[in-house]
């Protein structure tokens, strides 16, 4: 049985997760320029945490850790060229969403669709956090993704 919860914060996070990969670094020392930190960035990770807080309906405020297995896996792979490519494998089922980015200090703008989003980042210890708000929603949205191997 599909999680509805759980999708409704996959669908709102995915956008700010893309965000979040854009600018990560694999290592602790801050880089000179946003663009040195967007070429960090360019390769897989693996969300594994997301949370939407303080939202207009109460119901929709949650949080999860997943793990990835061989049925579920949320992954965002961030391309040189400014693209970007979210895979969701739920339940079996994989969805793809693609789009672009671009970075501004620690502001990073994520468009997929007619969708844009804006959310501020931080990177730490290879680690990077991304929060923003969700205006259709009122939720503060946070992710923490990690890179692959």
């Amino acid at each position: 049985m599909i999680n509805l919860g759980k999708m409704k914060i996959q669908k709102r996070i995915i956008g700010l997760l893309l965000l979040v990969l854009f600018i990560s670094a694999c290592d602790n020392e801050p880089s000179g320029t946003p663009e040195d930190d967007a070429s960090e960035l360019v390769g897989i990770w693996t969300v594994t945490f997301a949370s939407a807080a303080n939202c207009d309906d109460p119901d929709e405020n949650l949080s999860f850790a997943p793990v990835c297995t061989s049925t579920d896996c949320l992954k965002v792979e961030f391309k040189a060229d400014g693209t970007f490519v979210s895979t969701d494998l739920e339940d079996g089922v994989t969805t793809i969403n693609n789009g672009t980015y671009t970075v501004s200090g620690n502001q990073m703008t994520i468009t997929e669709d007619m969708d844009v989003q804006v959310a501020t980042f931080e990177i730490e210890s290879g680690t990077l956090t991304l929060q923003g708000n969700e205006a259709e929603t009122g939720c503060d949205v946070s992710t923490t993704l990690t890179k692959d191997s």
